[in-house]
């Protein structure tokens, strides 16, 4: 792989804009990780971006590391993506149009999310003690006498959301973030069925700054490859589209 960028980025939301300068037709990938916490990836984007359309390429990273974040740029056979010019902007944000409780859960999931790479498994709250994650190694769980793994579900009486380490570790943070709105909006919602979570959490994470394309590789890379988890994926990807 090519050798990473340093940006810094101070904690803060940003936009960066990237316009390229050898841009060839085939597949990039865009990777944005912590330099020094293991598992910790902002991003890491595989897509392919018409020439004519898609030289000037935004990304966006609600969440940021306090000192600077690692960029890859590359592209399908490893060679290094040249850029023409890079530009930081802050990233304007949009209404959220959720609840305070949603809002403050949501925070929450992010700063969560941010460590969850390299944290040991364990019980965490929010400041204020009004909402918990359980950090379990493992989530196992059975139907119809078979037992099945889970990367995170939610308590309905209680909203605590347990989340499973193997899973986690493996993802990115805004599909971390995905997921655990994808919980709260189970119970804050008080519904059984996973569309529906899917769609707002989804929008949420989209309105929140998160990459849509994080977003639709939570549904491609989580759910089983099933009819009813492929109208699942094609409802998602209709919601964030439209947030």
């Amino acid at each position: 792989m090519p050798p990473a960028m340093q940006l810094k980025t101070f904690g803060l939301p940003i936009q960066l804009v990237m316009v390229v300068k050898d841009f060839r037709n085939q597949p990039i990938r865009l990777k944005a990780y912590h330099p020094t916490h293991p598992n910790t990836v902002y991003c890491d984007i595989r897509n392919e971006y018409d020439y004519h359309v898609k030289k000037l390429i935004p990304l966006k990273f609600p969440i940021t590391p306090e000192d600077s974040m690692a960029l890859e740029l590359s592209y399908a056979d490893g060679s290094q993506l040249q850029l023409e010019s890079l530009k930081t902007e802050v990233l304007k944000s949009q209404p959220l149009l959720i609840s305070a409780d949603n809002i403050e859960f949501l925070r929450f999931a992010e700063t969560f999310a941010e460590q969850a790479g390299y944290v040991k498994a364990g019980v965490f709250s929010d400041p204020h003690n009004k909402f918990q994650i359980e950090y379990a190694p493992e989530i196992v769980y059975e139907r119809d006498g078979k037992k099945y793994t889970t990367p995170a579900r939610v308590d309905h009486d209680t909203g605590v959301v347990s989340a499973a380490q193997k899973d986690f570790i493996r993802y990115t943070i805004p599909m971390r973030v995905f997921i655990l709105m994808h919980e709260r909006f189970h119970y804050a919602h008080n519904v059984e069925n996973e569309s529906y979570p899917d769609k707002m959490a989804g929008i949420v994470c989209v309105r929140a700054g998160f990459p849509k394309d994080e977003i639709s590789y939570a549904a491609t890379k989580i759910f089983s490859d099933t009819e009813e988890n492929r109208q699942r994926a094609l409802e998602l990807n209709f919601a964030i589209d439209n947030a």
